[in-house]
Formats: C-alpha cells, sequence, structure tokens
C-alpha cells in the first residue's frame, strides 16, 4: 500500500515507541489523537 492508502486505511505511523508493564492495579494509559483528544487505553489496571 502507498502511504496515502494506509493513511486512508487508518493505519498508526509514530516515530515513538513506549513499552509498559501491565498488571498494576493502579496502571493508567492515556493515548491522545492527532486532534489532541485524549482516549483512555488502561483504567486501574484493566484494559479500558
Amino acid at each position: 500500500m502507498t502511504q496515502e492508502e494506509l493513511l486512508a486505511h487508518g493505519v498508526n505511523h509514530s516515530v515513538v515507541h513506549e513499552d509498559v508493564m501491565i498488571g498494576a492495579e493502579d496502571l493508567r494509559i492515556t493515548g491522545t489523537t492527532r486532534t489532541g483528544e485524549t482516549v483512555p487505553i488502561f483504567e486501574n489496571g484493566v484494559w479500558a
């Protein structure tokens, strides 16, 4: 696929990569979309 086709299908491309340890009861992970909206991914140790 071309870069344009990938973007049209919503493929995420980032130079940033983070590894997280999953399992703590107080773990909270929040993502940020390209429009600046925050999206919960993990809340209180559970997938949101």
